[in-house]
C-alpha cells in the first residue's frame, strides 16, 4: 500500500527537518567550535574529500578552456 509508505517518508522526514534545525541552532552558538569529523563521519569525510577534490578539477579545465 503505498501510503503507509508516504506516511512513514513523511514521519522520516519531519524527525530529519527538526534535527538539521537543531543542528543549525547549534553550530550558530557561541559554544560552538568547528574541528575535525568525528570517526563516525568517516562516509561525510570521504564524499567532502572526493567533491573538493572534484570541484578542483572542474575548476581547472574551466581555467585552461578560458580565452
Amino acid at each position: 500500500d503505498p501510503a503507509k509508505v508516504v506516511e512513514f517518508w513523511d514521519l522520516t522526514n519531519r524527525q530529519d527537518w527538526a534535527l538539521c534545525e537543531r543542528v543549525q541552532q547549534g553550530s550558530a552558538s557561541r559554544g560552538y567550535r568547528p574541528g575535525l569529523y568525528h570517526l563516525s563521519e568517516r562516509c561525510v569525510h570521504a564524499f567532502d574529500r572526493w567533491y573538493a577534490e572534484w570541484l578542483q578539477q572542474q575548476l581547472g579545465a574551466a581555467a585552461t578552456a578560458a580565452p
